[in-house]
């Protein structure tokens, strides 16, 4: 009794001396510092499709052509180009000293100087081999489409003054582009005004200096539905024929019905540990995500079928047994039902749902 009194005395004071102090002096120092904190939380900018080239501006028609891609990882969102980029205009303007890659991590750049052509026509080519930054919507995976950006923007003059043009004509990718495990399906093109909605502290700035020409090249691919298939469901789905297997057996082997379908769920939890270390941390449920979610409720509801059977089983009795082996094989055949409906409708929406 001593000791335990002491021992409660000994971390009474340890709250008191230590605890309520350290707990004092946050609520002080964010009372000293409250007064002094100003939050900023408001969207200026808007970005928005260029429908006219106002008649002012001077047009510089860009083109690419990607030789490679690689890299493309999810956990950091970012994917790595090698490509051919060009640049025509006609002006006192140049290009290579104002515009940049917008969405551009690191990038080097190889080129010579502009080559004036005999229609006054100013040329400038270089190759660039650049990480990109890409946020990528992952809802749809491993069924997922996903798009590649190359945004192009100019840093010093506004939209009414120049103004990025595709070169659709020219631009493409090189035939021996392939990205392994996706299929490349186009390159495209749009054009924006990108408004920042901001004179970025200048006052003499008007309200149309935050707005710049934004070019975009967008090269759509999509995963190869293979690795869905062979990779990523086919051991799942050879997990989930062992958990029915348990419910096929000789109700009396309970040991053994019980144990499959406890190992199925601890080969399912590390199947899905698998492929999300693949994966960014995030806040919604991507489809293979949903898949498992039916695949651990099937699981569970095996495992309590067979506890439960095995509570009102009667071995002295064949009936209670030829009874039990009926909603068995009944429960199975409503399992593959449900799981291949599911499956399916799945499958058919995000092929309907073009994303």
């Amino acid at each position: 009794m001593f000791r335990r009194l002491t021992l409660l005395f000994m971390l009474f004071s340890c709250f008191v001396f230590f605890i309520i102090p350290s707990s004092s002096c946050l609520g002080a120092s964010d009372a000293q510092t409250s007064h002094a904190k100003t939050i900023v939380n408001q969207q200026n900018g808007k970005l928005s499709e260029m429908t006219q080239i106002p008649p002012s501006a001077i047009q510089v028609k860009v083109g690419v052509y990607p030789i490679d891609i690689y890299e493309v990882d999810f956990t950091t969102n970012t994917y790595r180009v090698d490509a051919y980029v060009w640049y025509d205009w006609v002006g006192d303007i140049n290009p290579m000293e104002t515009m940049e890659f917008v969405n551009a991590v690191e990038i080097t750049k190889t080129y010579d100087g502009p080559v004036t052509e005999y229609n006054g026509i100013k040329h400038q080519s270089l190759r660039i081999n650049a990480r990109f930054y890409q946020p990528f919507d992952l809802r749809n995976f491993p069924l997922d489409k996903q798009s590649l950006n190359m945004e192009i923007e100019d840093t010093s003059d506004i939209y009414q003054d120049v103004v990025y043009v595709p070169d659709d004509k020219n631009s493409g990718y090189g035939a021996r582009m392939a990205i392994p495990g996706w299929q490349v399906n186009k390159l495209s093109t749009q054009m924006f005004i990108n408004d920042y909605g901001t004179n970025f502290g200048d006052s003499e700035k008007g309200i149309e200096a935050s707005k710049y020409s934004n070019l975009r090249f967008t090269i759509e691919m999509t995963r190869n539905s293979n690795y869905f298939y062979w990779k990523l469901l086919l051991p799942l789905m050879i997990v989930l024929i062992t958990n029915w297997f348990s419910l096929l057996l000789n109700p009396r082997i309970v040991e053994v019905r019980m144990a499959m379908p406890a190992t199925a769920l601890l080969t399912t939890i590390f199947l899905q540990m698998a492929y999300t270390d693949k994966l960014p941390e995030l806040s919604y449920m991507v489809l293979l995500d949903k898949l498992y979610v039916i695949v651990y409720i099937l699981i569970v509801v095996s495992f309590a079928q067979i506890v439960t059977m095995d509570r009102f089983m009667d071995e002295e009795d064949p009936s209670t047994i030829t009874k039990i082996m009926r909603i068995d094989r009944m429960s199975v055949v409503i399992q593959i039902v449900i799981f291949i409906s599911l499956l399916t409708y799945f499958i058919v929406t995000m092929n309907g749902s073009g994303i």
